[in-house]
């Protein structure tokens, strides 16, 4: 598993977990220090994609994970159709 730099999961502990018979790498949870970023809300509209937010942002798609990391409130990326309207926060930072 690779964590990438600047994820607040950094230096956390990693295990394997064997699911179905397949080894799994898992974050492992544990206490996690308060931080603090500035970040600028965007309200989602039809059509976005975690990916298109985070190109929009930080003209890379693939960081899309910073977005992530600032909502953990948001349980379900995977369909953004009910986060339509609601307003999401993104970190003022360039991706690593």
């Amino acid at each position: 598993m690779t964590i990438q730099s600047g994820s607040r999961y950094i230096n956390s502990p990693v295990a394997i977990l064997t699911v179905r018979g397949v080894d799994r790498q898992v974050i492992v949870g544990t206490a996690q220090e308060a931080y603090t970023f500035n970040y600028q809300s965007y309200q989602i509209v039809g059509g976005d994609t975690l990916e298109s937010i985070a190109y929009a942002f930080y003209e890379d798609p693939s960081s899309w994970w910073i977005i992530c990391d600032a909502n953990p409130e948001v349980m379900n990326w995977q369909d953004m159709t009910p986060l339509v309207g609601s307003i999401i926060r993104v970190p003022n930072t360039s991706a690593p």
